[in-house]
């Protein structure tokens, strides 16, 4: 079914969405930190991959499963005068998967069942919302009896590369909002409102629960929040792109999404060919590899930021010149794979990057002996350490400047003792 917009400016109306989507977001985001420390969904550091000073609350991600479907579904009846179906699937789904993401942030779920909840959130949407049907890649390719599985595989893998990329403050929710605003443009360019409508929401949630989210982080999105971009990005790609040869292939969602699926399939199996678990988190994800090259947070953040940007413009750019964009990709890719290695390229570089491990290092040393101890709170803990560190350095501040007055009490007595027998 063709929906067609009430409003003649349609534009300014996916700006409306977008507005509203980010206050209700921005709004509601306080209340999910009560909520998580009421609940003890609350991330505490460890500083091998959680690097955040304190015990955080991560239950943001309800605040933008609210903004995002209450925007969607009410702009929906005043856009188009109904709820289309693309819209109601997306909402329900999206509700179903937050809270499967709600439960693992409470209750810290197997890896396995949160797959297997994934799974079943995928499949429903491939049977009630359309799966892909066929592409258009080399010419149009139906895809039969291989629509649903092929369906299925895709979402999940978008839904777990969006999880996984949630490593560092504000980087899975400023790469979903870039994500996002293409996938926008790229609908309003190619005539579907219905996508724009649900990318417009997606766009407000993610930048309306941003600031809290930006490094330092004052709440986390939780897996709530990261299976629910994902799997909303998912469906915009499934219910707007895949869809048709009048639309476009499957080159451009594949490039918006190019980073973190990237990242995702190579860190799965370089963990199989080590005979590790596929799921079990560990390091080897670009945020963390760029760590390790001597980047900061926020350095390492900002450079993802920027090559995700790029992958983005790729992605329209694919509209017109496939090769061109892949081009693109592919210098984003090795310049990522540079950085990656640059401590071992050009030492020089991060040389000095390492000031103030030795604190950090105490600060980690303290948390892990105490709190396995269980005689503190992890945020107690982290505090005292960082109280002792302080003190250390002001002691010998202290010790310093005593040192200095001994010296010139010294010197005043040799002179003293001299004048006394001068005199004498």
């Amino acid at each position: 079914m063709t929906y067609e917009p009430i409003f003649a400016t349609e534009n300014l109306a996916y700006l409306a969405i977008l507005a509203v989507s980010l206050i209700i977001t921005f709004l509601f985001t306080p209340i999910t930190k009560i909520l998580a420390k009421k609940t003890g969904a609350v991330d505490v550091p460890d500083h091998e991959r959680k690097f955040h000073r304190a015990p955080t609350p991560r239950l943001g991600g309800i605040a933008i499963a609210i903004g995002f479907i209450v925007a969607a579904l009410c702009a929906s009846l005043l856009i188009f005068d109904e709820i289309p179906k693309i819209v109601l699937v997306t909402s329900v789904g999206g509700l179903i998967i937050c809270a499967v993401g709600v439960l693992d942030d409470i209750f810290n779920l197997p890896a396995w069942l949160k797959l297997l909840a994934q799974i079943a959130v995928a499949t429903l949407t491939a049977f009630w919302g359309g799966a892909i049907e066929y592409t258009t890649i080399f010419g149009t390719q139906h895809l039969g009896d291989f629509a649903i599985p092929l369906t299925v595989l895709w979402m999940v893998l978008v839904i777990n590369s969006v999880n996984l990329l949630d490593g560092l403050d504000g980087l899975a929710c400023g790469v979903s909002f870039l994500s996002a605003v293409v996938l926008l443009v790229i609908s309003i360019l190619m005539g579907e409102p219905v996508c724009a409508v649900i990318a417009a929401a997606l766009c407000g949630s993610a930048l309306g629960f941003l600031p809290y989210n930006a490094n330092p982080a004052a709440v986390f999105m939780g897996d709530c929040g990261s299976m629910l971009f994902g799997y909303v990005l998912a469906c915009l790609s499934v219910f707007g792109f895949f869809k048709g040869a009048t639309l476009m292939s499957a080159v451009a969602p594949a490039l918006v999404f190019a980073l973190p699926l990237i990242d995702s399939i190579v860190v799965f199996f370089k963990r199989v060919s080590q005979s590790k678990n596929p799921f079990k988190a560990d390091r080897c994800h670009l945020h963390y590899k760029l760590l390790d090259a001597g980047f900061s947070p926020a350095q390492s953040v900002i450079t993802i930021y920027i090559s995700s940007a790029i992958c983005c413009v790729a992605a329209i750019v694919s509209l017109y010149h496939k090769m061109a964009a892949f081009i693109i990709v592919g210098v984003v890719c090795l310049f990522l794979l540079l950085l990656k290695h640059i401590d071992k390229l050009a030492p020089e570089v991060v040389k000095g990057k390492g000031k103030g491990k030795e604190n950090e290092a105490k600060v980690s040393a303290s948390v892990e002996i105490k709190t396995k101890s269980g005689t503190a709170k992890a945020s107690d803990v982290i505090d005292e350490a960082l109280r002792e560190s302080e003190n250390d350095e002001e002691k010998r501040k202290r010790d310093e400047s005593i040192t200095e007055e001994k010296v010139k009490l010294s010197d005043f007595d040799e002179k003293s003792e001299a004048a006394e027998k001068t005199e004498e």
